[in-house]
């Protein structure tokens, strides 16, 4: 997300993306947000409150790897158990869950999954299998680079493209959209 490919960098347009979906959701949709690098935590659970969702957006910072399969995992079982208290019981129980939430994932990455215990494509084959969409937003160019401190303490530049091809897949998987920007 620090690649400045998409100006002024990809985080920034990330947040402006996630930024305008949450202002123009549905008031009676909750909205939650699940951060990730090289693990996926729960930034904001399921709520009605925009001013929250959007504070927990701003407060995003790019760093490390790409885990977006845990992540996605993550994401539908906390839409489907709706509240942090059910979260567990979405997870332990997964396809028997009683009475899950719909829910509906936006994904907005912009590298190839470098990271994580779980692949964007058994993710995928899962919100599948849970009837949950991925609209995924891949954010970035071919060019992409970043430089990064080698451990012999020199800059490196590395390409970091969006790996469009599996993100379609992934969208395509679970029925939702992609869109590259």
């Amino acid at each position: 997300m620090t690649a400045s490919d998409v100006p002024p960098s990809r985080l920034n347009a990330a947040k402006v993306a996630a930024t305008a979906f949450i202002a123009n959701a549905p008031k009676n949709w909750r909205i939650s947000v699940v951060s990730y690098n090289e693990v996926a935590v729960v930034s904001l659970y399921p709520s009605l409150d925009r001013v929250a969702a959007i504070a927990v957006v701003d407060s995003l910072n790019a760093q490390g790897g790409t885990a977006t399969g845990t992540a996605l995992d993550l994401a539908y079982f906390v839409g489907r158990a709706g509240s942090p208290q059910k979260v567990q019981e979405s997870i332990n129980t997964r396809e028997n869950f009683l009475n899950p939430k719909p829910t509906t994932v936006v994904l907005i990455s912009d590298g190839a999954q470098t990271a994580g215990t779980v692949s964007m494509q058994d993710a995928a084959q899962t919100a599948s299998l849970l009837g949950v969409k991925v609209f995924v937003v891949a954010l970035g160019t071919p060019q992409g680079e970043i430089n990064i401190l080698s451990p012999d303490g020199k800059t490196q530049t590395v390409q970091v493209p969006p790996d469009v091809i599996a993100l379609q897949r992934l969208a395509q998987t679970t029925k939702g959209s992609f869109v590259s920007a």
